[in-house]
């Protein structure tokens, strides 16, 4: 009895932890470039960050622009998990010539395979 309750507790904590993290993307993510649904003219638009689809509460017509989600691409369930997360390599930079998406090879000109480029 007493791990089925530390089972339910550990999932309800994640879940709720799931929901914080889904408001908190809902206001990260940028607004719609459309407001109203073009087939009905509802305002009813729901947002599903998981498939990227906007659909309309009443008609159900899905939206053809996806919504793109740019929030960070893993979850964490606790502080210490959210502490040491981390974005592989380093954001881009616009005010670069090449926005900070260059590539850089070793000074040693050989493929993977170790053969000379």
């Amino acid at each position: 009895m007493i791990i089925s309750d530390k089972c339910s507790f550990e999932c309800s904590l994640k879940i709720e932890n799931e929901m914080i993290q889904m408001e908190e993307r809902k206001k990260l993510s940028p607004q719609l470039s459309i407001d109203r649904c073009p087939e009905c003219g509802s305002v009813n638009l729901i947002s599903d960050y998981d498939t990227g689809e906007v659909a309309c509460g009443d008609c159900g017509f899905v939206l053809p622009d996806p919504v793109i989600d740019e929030g960070p691409e893993w979850r964490a369930y606790t502080q210490e998990e959210e502490a040491e997360r981390s974005r592989v390599g380093m954001p881009g930079n616009l005010n670069v010539h090449d926005k900070s998406l260059s590539t850089t090879l070793k000074p040693i000109h050989r493929d993977a395979f170790g053969r000379a480029l």
